[in-house]
């Protein structure tokens, strides 16, 4: 949407490991409403685990991994080959909450 063309972006399994699934309502029943989508290429293909292990292995000690939700692809990747834990430099992990009921009100990040 911003106009890079070079940097991959890969969609993972649309549930959590062991919970229930957990959604915002907060901004629309696509979570981006108001905004024109009709340009956007990429697809929900479904293999970001895999595409991290790849990508991990062929990019040994420089991949940066950045996450916008919950961390599933990355534990689902770690979970097929923990040899990669290692491999990556940086994981950026926007937002949380541990121990405590955050991000659950309509003004949350995720």
């Amino acid at each position: 949407m911003a106009g890079y063309t070079n940097i991959p972006m890969h969609t993972g399994n649309p549930s959590p490991l062991k919970c229930d699934l957990v959604t915002a309502n907060c901004h629309g029943e696509s979570g981006l409403d108001g905004l024109d989508m009709s340009d956007v290429t990429f697809k929900l293909d479904g293999i970001a685990p895999e595409k991290i292990v790849e990508l991990a292995h062929g990019n040994s000690g420089k991949l940066t991994i950045l996450t916008l939700g919950p961390l599933s692809n990355v534990a689902r990747a770690l979970q097929m080959d923990p040899t990669i834990e290692n491999k990556i430099k940086e994981v950026i992990i926007m937002g949380g909450a541990i121990d405590v009921e955050g991000n659950q009100n309509r003004v949350a990040e995720f």
